[in-house]
């Protein structure tokens, strides 16, 4: 049985504030105990950039939503990348996705964070301090009679302590300081390093439902710690996981329920009411936690630090081989409607921050 820290109780703590990319840095400890031994990752050849693609491929029949990120760039008309006016505990989000191709021809996006941050004057204030990536599909799918949202992923440094990568969907009522106010309701699945290489080793589930943000703009109080509201939870890993290798983080959304698999091992099954029922979007990011207790104590480790100068930098990453989004039937698990059945919603401009910019906003918790 996974024994825990308090910090990391269900439902009973304050989120801090998402997965993984090469492996050529040792770490030290990190926040979720360190020492562990975890399964051994298969190397990761050296980065390629994958040249444009030459042809069209083919969709995956009965797929809503999907992106294979064989172009060699970002498509624009399916994803946007967040500015530099939006920033997570340490992390100022402005950095963009690169494109690879592994020996074996597996081509993939490269969600990436920097430990130098190249904004001068943001840098000498000292309070962010890494460059981040964060990505959204233009579109949000209302769940119907069920989603399945799916990606296959690794961590290119998964020994490094003090990142977070995420697959997770993400929609939004209200702005941030409007009226009606920022709400919103989201499922995660999360690496954290720490969590990786604890003893024993974890990933990160979590989901909200009409969660509010305070309009101080400094999430607080029983903000994160509301069950009815949010629960995220430690899930230990699945037999043979290696954060390092290629794999898949699955989540099946239907009414009241939400499952999370990886490798199609389920790993987490709730159906309380923090379950969310507003149009979800695909979204992926890496990020680097503040201190607690400002941040989220689970996911820090003070031995990663920033980089003072740009010949000093190290980038760490979240590689993604591809997403796929499709419609399930109401009585059959995995029975896929046509897309044509779908809601599909296009995401809108204040939407893609998700409260995370102003001079007013300085998130103290998970996002």
């Amino acid at each position: 049985m996974l024994s825990l820290n308090p910090s990391f109780v269900r439902a009973s703590f304050a989120i801090g504030s998402i997965l993984l990319g090469g492996a050529l840095l040792v770490s030290g400890c990190g926040g979720g105990g360190g020492g562990a031994t975890v399964p051994t990752s298969t190397p990761i050849p050296t980065f390629t950039p994958a040249p444009n693609a030459t042809a069209t491929p083919t969709p995956v029949p009965g797929t809503a939503f999907a992106d294979e990120f064989n172009a060699g760039s970002l498509d624009r008309t399916k994803w946007t990348t967040l500015d530099n006016s939006n920033r997570l505990q340490r992390t100022q989000f402005g950095n963009q996705p690169d494109f690879g191709q592994d020996t074996d021809g597996t081509r993939f996006m490269r969600v990436k964070i920097d430990s130098f941050l190249p904004d001068d004057t943001v840098r000498a204030a000292g309070i962010l301090q890494f460059y981040g990536t964060e990505l959204a599909a233009n579109q949000k799918i209302a769940r119907g009679t069920g989603v399945e949202f799916q990606a296959r992923m690794r961590m290119s440094n998964p020994e490094r302590g003090g990142l977070v990568g995420s697959f997770f969907l993400f929609g939004q009522k209200g702005n941030f300081g409007g009226n009606p106010p920022l709400s919103f309701d989201e499922i995660d699945h999360e690496v954290l390093t720490n969590g990786v290489n604890a003893n024993p080793p974890y990933t990160w589930t979590n989901t909200y439902n009409d969660f509010r943000v305070p309009q101080t703009g400094v999430p607080s109080g029983d903000s994160y710690t509301d069950p009815t509201k949010t629960i995220g939870l430690a899930e230990p890993t699945t037999t043979g996981y290696a954060a390092g290798n290629w794999n898949v983080y699955r989540v099946v959304w239907r009414a009241g329920q939400v499952q999370w698999f990886i490798n199609d091992q389920l790993i987490r099954t709730e159906t309380s009411g923090v379950v969310p029922d507003d149009a979800l979007g695909v979204r992926f990011n890496m990020w680097a936690a503040t201190a607690p207790p400002a941040g989220w104590a689970a996911a820090f480790d003070d031995t990663l630090k920033p980089a003072n100068t740009l010949a000093d930098n190290k980038t760490y990453s979240l590689d993604v081989d591809w997403v796929r989004v499709k419609s399930l039937s109401a009585t059959t698990t995995g029975a896929v409607r046509t897309p044509s059945s779908l809601q599909v919603i296009p995401l809108s401009s204040a939407e893609i921050t998700r409260g995370l910019a102003g001079a007013d906003y300085h998130s103290n918790a998970r996002r």
